[in-house]
């Protein structure tokens, strides 16, 4: 709807990129809110500091903030799980209808971000364990079949023919070198041996994990150690709202621990991997929810134990560090991430240099959002030459495979 072949590659970027962004500043309006939902208005808002500054200067969100595609939406779409899940539970629906639209508004995060799809179970999983004492046997298994039919209507019309043939994907780009973000236990070693794998790889994966989306230090100058601060806070977090009276905090970590169950199980079964890369955006809001509550809990034992004042010394400390880190990080982000393409200027250096076809090796798209190139010159996508998946293919069959997406390449066959 924003893009058309009109327009010029600043163009392109400026309003291909634009929802994205959008979707990105709308997750940090909204996070206050959510915080609210959770601890009242009082509280809510105080907290939610530290929450919208770890999402706010997380180099990965704002990276991918600015791109053509959807992984920054993750955010978005798991605080409408959130606000689902809080708005049900403080407000038990009571009828088939405001059920049916429960189903249909937990389809909506799919269809921004299909990830969000893999914790629907969880969440109508959670809402029968805290509804259940609240709605008959029988009303609970109505409103679950009318709620179910909700989200397989939307599912099925909108979310589904965008996911077929495309569902392999998830796997197959983001497994990393030699599958290292993929989970595969060596069970011949004795069920003792692979369980040991299994948690060794979910410990040092999600210290990864954790510190690639949401630390303010610059990727080049991590070391690993803002993985494991983030991980700390977490799992403080994590027992804090475990033990506590707070119907919501209790809520979220049942939602938390089945979305995660449902996670290892599609890990184990190599449908998804897990790695430290926009893949994992999905998992922001989750951390962003037990790093605050970690952060609240030891600034309330440091209230106790040394000051007894009412300023929140522990929270005001965080967002300062966390604001400095990434002001440490800033320049070197900004020349890295420094577009070095020009659509005027290599144009008028492919007519100097007299090229007939240009050959595109490394799988970038960017020249697709370059109409006085494509209009020009055919442009072959040649990645297929690079190696990976296709090296069973001879050179005839590479050359069948090659799609020109530029101007019309016949006077050259």
């Amino acid at each position: 709807l924003l893009i058309n072949s009109s327009q010029n590659y600043s163009q392109l970027k400026f309003f291909g990129r634009m929802p994205s962004f959008i979707f990105n500043v709308l997750a940090i309006i909204l996070l206050p809110l959510l915080f609210i939902k959770i601890y009242g208005t009082s509280k809510g808002i105080t907290n939610s500091v530290v929450a919208v500054t770890i999402l706010s200067f997380s180099w990965e969100n704002i990276i991918h903030s600015a791109q053509m595609e959807s992984y920054a939406i993750g955010n978005f779409s798991m605080l409408l799980i959130f606000f689902l899940l809080l708005n049900a539970i403080n407000s038990p629906p009571d009828t088939k209808k405001s059920w049916f639209k429960i189903g249909v508004l937990a389809a909506i995060p799919g269809l921004l971000q299909y990830q969000a799809l893999f914790f629907i179970p969880a969440l109508f999983i959670t809402l029968l364990l805290f509804l259940k004492n609240r709605i008959t046997t029988l009303n609970l298994i109505k409103y679950s079949l009318s709620s179910l039919l909700g989200f397989l209507l939307i599912f099925a019309i909108l979310i589904l023919p965008y996911l077929k043939g495309d569902i392999g994907k998830g796997v197959h780009w983001n497994a990393g070198p030699n599958n290292i973000f993929l989970l595969n236990p060596n069970w011949n070693n004795g069920f003792i041996s692979a369980v040991e794998e299994i948690l060794n790889f979910l410990f040092n994966t999600s210290i990864e994990v954790i510190e690639a989306m949401l630390s303010p230090i610059s990727y080049a100058l991590s070391n690993g150690f803002v993985g494991w601060i983030l991980l700390a806070l977490s799992i403080i977090g994590f027992v804090s709202m475990s033990i506590s009276d707070n119907i919501n905090k209790k809520s979220i970590v049942v939602f938390s621990t089945l979305a995660s169950l449902t996670v290892i199980i599609l890990l184990l079964l190599q449908i998804v991997p897990l790695s430290p890369t926009r893949h994992s955006i999905i998992f922001g809001i989750f951390f962003i929810i037990f790093i605050t509550e970690g952060v609240l809990s030891l600034d309330n034992l440091f209230q106790r134990r040394f000051l007894n004042k009412k300023i929140p010394i522990t929270l005001i400390s965080f967002t300062l560090l966390w604001v400095g880190a990434f002001s440490l990080s800033l320049n070197t982000e900004l020349k890295t991430r420094n577009d070095p393409f020009d659509e005027n200027r290599m144009y008028k250096t492919l007519r100097s240099d007299k090229v007939d076809i240009v050959a595109n090796f490394d799988g970038s798209n960017l020249l697709y959002l370059m109409p006085s190139i494509l209009g020009k010159y055919p442009v072959f996508d040649a990645a297929i030459f690079m190696g990976g998946d296709h090296d069973e293919l001879d050179l005839q069959q590479k050359l069948n495979t090659v799609i020109n997406y530029g101007a019309d390449d016949s006077h050259i066959k």
